[in-house]
């Protein structure tokens, strides 16, 4: 039984006699356990043996999913090209802010910290004292690695515009009136095509074995699960006396949930 899993396997994948052979002696030793599916059957149907070993050996499932590029063809230069250009983002590291910021209730409150700030109070304590940002304000007012579009939206233009060691502020947001100043920036990154290709290359490739391998699972079950008989007791999903447990779904009455609004900045590094 085992053979013809394997040989299911062999055939599918387009797998050539000696190197179906030495998958089969690499693997049988860790199979062992499978043979125990075959004892509740009642015929010879390698369906639970091939599902046991797809999901236990990955090696197995990848020697069957090598029938991809037989099938498809071969990953395109513009397939490669196209996925480049649908996602830029995968392929570059944005830039990053580290910043110095305290939020307060009323822009007169805010005015009051940049005014303790720049007569030269350490922005640590004028941030543990006032901020009502429970992000930054144990921190004394740090706030890490900030990308474009993280903030809102105001306050995120005001950042991204602003110069390095410069104190801002105050910015009207819904959550506040923020102080703030740019102490780092690192600047972003963006892989050309040709330096992502290979990664490209790869995971297209991926993604057709991956839909090979489950388009031949599909099919080899849709074969073999009516042949499949299983003795009373034994039946589970390869089984062809299986039969999917009825759901029982039950609707209850929504529960307003209250909605609360904090403030932006709170994603710390």
């Amino acid at each position: 039984m085992l053979n013809r899993a394997f040989l299911a396997v062999q055939q599918s994948a387009n797998l050539g006699a000696t190197e179906s052979d030495a998958l089969f002696r690499r693997e049988k030793p860790k199979l062992k356990f499978a043979r125990t599916w075959a004892r509740p059957l009642r015929n010879r149907s390698p369906l639970p043996i091939l599902s046991a070993a797809l999901l236990a050996f990955p090696s197995l499932a990848l020697a069957q999913s090598s029938a991809a590029p037989a099938a498809q063809g071969p990953v395109t230069q513009a397939q490669i090209a196209k996925y480049y250009k649908e996602n830029p983002k995968r392929f570059g590291v944005a830039e990053k802010r580290n910043l110095l910021i305290i939020l307060t209730k009323t822009e007169d409150q805010a005015k009051k910290a940049k005014q303790e700030v720049e007569s030269g109070k350490s922005f640590e304590s004028v941030a543990k004292r006032v901020s009502i940002d429970p992000a930054s304000k144990s921190n004394g007012g740090k706030l890490a690695g900030v990308v474009k579009g993280q903030e809102e939206k105001s306050l995120d233009a005001a950042v991204f515009s602003a110069k390095k060691n410069v104190l801002t502020g105050p910015i009207k947001t819904p959550f506040g009136y923020y102080i703030f100043e740019v102490q780092t920036i690192t600047p972003g990154s963006q892989q050309t095509l040709k330096q992502a290709e290979a990664s490209i290359k790869s995971q297209l490739t991926a993604t057709q074995q991956q839909a090979a391998l489950s388009k031949f699972v599909k099919e080899f079950k849709k074969k073999w699960m009516s042949k499949t008989d299983c003795r009373a007791g034994y039946v589970v999903t390869d089984c062809k006396q299986y039969k999917a447990p009825k759901t029982t779904s039950t609707s209850t009455p929504a529960t307003p949930t209250p909605t609360t609004t904090t403030p932006a900045t709170t994603s710390t590094k």
